[in-house]
């Protein structure tokens, strides 16, 4: 059973204008956290052209459990079924008649943005609510269109990293190989922009974390500083072309390693490791995507290490 994460918007009052010619089905929806969250959420975003839909995903949790095998982030596009339109038709009447108050404040839940065309005016502005108003409920299609997309769409931007990882000399080595299954470029800032710990607003960062059996926890942040000589090149930035992957090495000292001040064990002893990946990063290209995206890996779950 799928559960829907629904975020709290915040918003202001509609504008609208005419417009020479409408078109009522063309539109934009976005999602993204009010402002004065110390960590935001991922944005939601929609294009909405005749028949067709464009789910733009910034990395979004659509599901308290992951996905077995993550599909990455970038554009997803597919046709608009009769399932959806009722309730999109539906919202820009909402918005169009200003049925719904937006919530004034900071830090108050989420904000939906909005442009669309309808009865040949045009209307543009943005809702922040709170997560127990009416409107979260009216939003969850969204969210289920959105999984859908992710499942049955066309991937037209794609970015989805995978990792590997191997003791060797008395360092863990971490091979992350950026694929790219889109039609597109994608271009994103390198190591040298990453920071050493995760960040509670927008810095970069690439954590890959571990565990096993036996009790020890231990985590790395990825940063240029562990790149090894082949991959020096991708330091600043990697681009990744479409239908291609690119290999990025880096590694890691043992006493480098952050182990859990719980964990039973504090240092690296030989066995089979449960492994993760997770990512924000900077998107500079293609323009549709710019800005930063939460990524993961997929899991690792027989990942041998050992202490040499």
């Amino acid at each position: 059973m799928r559960v829907i994460r629904i975020l709290v918007l915040v918003a202001l009052l509609p504008c609208a204008t005419d417009m020479a010619s409408a078109r009522d089905e063309y539109g934009h929806f976005e999602i993204r956290s009010s402002p004065g969250q110390i960590k935001p959420a991922p944005p939601l975003g929609f294009t909405f052209d005749g028949n067709r839909v464009a789910y733009y995903s910034h990395g979004l949790d659509l599901d308290l459990m992951p996905p077995a095998k993550y599909v990455g982030i970038g554009k997803y596009t597919g046709e608009l079924n009769d399932r959806y339109r009722p309730e999109i038709e539906q919202m820009q009447r909402i918005l169009a008649n200003n049925e719904i108050a937006s919530v004034p404040g900071r830090n108050v839940g989420s904000v939906l943005a909005y442009s669309f065309d309808r009865n040949g005016t045009h209307y543009q502005g943005q809702l922040q609510y709170r997560s127990g108003d009416e409107i979260n409920g009216k939003l969850s299609f969204l969210y289920e269109l959105a999984q859908d997309l992710l499942d049955h769409g066309t991937p037209e931007i794609n970015l989805h990293p995978t990792f590997a990882a191997r003791s060797e000399a008395g360092n863990l080595v971490v091979d992350v190989v950026f694929g790219n299954d889109g039609t597109q470029e994608v271009v994103v800032d390198g190591p040298e922009k990453w920071l050493p710990q995760r960040a509670l607003l927008n810095g970069q960062y690439f954590l890959t974390s571990a565990r096993n059996d036996a009790g020890a926890r231990f985590q790395v942040a990825l940063v240029e500083k562990y790149l090894s000589a082949a991959s020096r090149a991708y330091a600043s930035v990697i681009s990744v072309k479409p239908g291609q992957s690119v290999k990025v090495e880096f590694v890691v000292p043992h006493d480098a390693l952050t182990f859990d001040p719980g964990a039973s064990r504090q240092q690296i002893r030989g066995g089979t490791y449960r492994m993760f990946g997770e990512a924000n990063v900077n998107i500079q290209s293609p323009s549709e995507m710019k800005g930063k995206a939460f990524i993961r890996t997929d899991k690792l779950s027989d990942v041998d290490l050992t202490e040499r």
